[in-house]
């Protein structure tokens, strides 16, 4: 399959990618999205919100960083005051990346208004008395945001997974250095431990998670009852996101496990025929492409696990 090259909702990678250049290391978004594990399985949510994610961008970050071989100061506090006089402290060092950002609250976004409760990634590289500057990976480089905005949205109470207000990450630093095969091993052990933490936290919240969620929802858009809401989160955001995560998946196993790669290239497909048919409104194509997508996860869940195994010697 050839590489995609385009436009691909990746703030968070593109705003640790950026964190990364400036101490001179050049690794590739794709990379540490893949890294991040947060485009692994599905959950369908409140609302028959089907979100293709299963683990949280915040400690995404944390966990793609570290094994890469980096060492970083992350820090996060409680809500109140925000942390200004510490992040002026570290923009003295360096540019910092912020968040999660709600992105209701980022006012130089033209669409900011209907975007409450969104999450967001930046990375901040000045500030003065009245505003912080910002390069926005979602279109705006070198915009300012007043400070009282740049509050509201960095607290991020709107933001579910948020695990306090006013979470940085600054200071990167290599640690080691790491080639891919060693970053493979890493990550599958890591993805493991995502599917697993997602089992525990869908038993005690009582969501759909992997292929029961997608299932769910084929079955939901199978009786043609798909709201605009509904319509609106596929088309615009969560089907060709999808596709272009389980492209970047495949890209990072092809060179160790062809298997793994074989079936996120499958996925990447599936999602987008998906998003064709939801664009169309053609409920019943994609009622059928999510439940041969909800297969393809069982699949990769099922020979991830396995590959987990014979790695860490746990294999019979």
């Amino acid at each position: 399959m050839p590489r995609y090259i385009g436009i691909g909702q990746y703030c968070y990678a593109n705003s640790a990618a950026m964190l990364l250049d400036t101490i001179g290391e050049t690794v590739d978004p794709a990379l540490i999205e893949a890294l991040t594990g947060v485009g692994l399985g599905a959950v369908l949510m409140q609302r028959r919100k089907l979100l293709f994610s299963l683990g949280a961008p915040d400690s995404g970050i944390s966990h793609a960083l570290t094994m890469l071989g980096f060492r970083f100061v992350e820090r996060a506090g409680r809500d109140g005051d925000p942390p200004w006089e510490a992040l002026q402290n570290e923009l003295s060092h360096g540019p910092v990346l912020l968040g999660p950002l709600d992105m209701g609250h980022l006012a130089y976004m033209p669409n900011a208004a209907g975007l409450g409760g969104a999450d967001h990634y930046a990375l901040a590289y000045a500030m003065d008395d009245e505003q912080v500057f910002v390069h926005d990976p979602g279109g705006y480089p070198y915009v300012p945001i007043a400070r009282d905005a740049l509050e509201r949205a960095w607290r991020a109470t709107r933001v579910t997974y948020r695990r306090g207000a006013y979470r940085f990450w600054c200071r990167p630093e290599r640690e080691r250095a790491v080639d891919h095969a060693e970053l493979f091993t890493q990550a599958v052990a890591s993805f493991e431990a995502i599917y697993a933490g997602a089992a525990d936290w869908a038993e005690r919240e009582r969501f759909p998670i992997g292929a029961d969620a997608i299932r769910a929802f084929a079955k939901h858009a199978r009786g043609g009852a798909i709201t605009e809401a509904e319509r609106g989160f596929m088309v615009f955001f969560s089907l060709a996101l999808g596709a272009k995560r389980a492209h970047d998946f495949a890209r990072f196993f092809a060179p160790h496990h062809r298997e793994l790669a074989a079936l996120k290239t499958r996925q990447a497909e599936l999602f987008g025929r998906a998003h064709a048919a939801a664009v169309a409104q053609n409920w019943m194509g994609l009622a059928e492409t999510l439940d041969e997508l909800a297969d393809v996860e069982e699949s990769f869940r099922a020979t991830l696990v396995e590959t987990a195994e014979v790695l860490t010697g746990r294999a019979l």
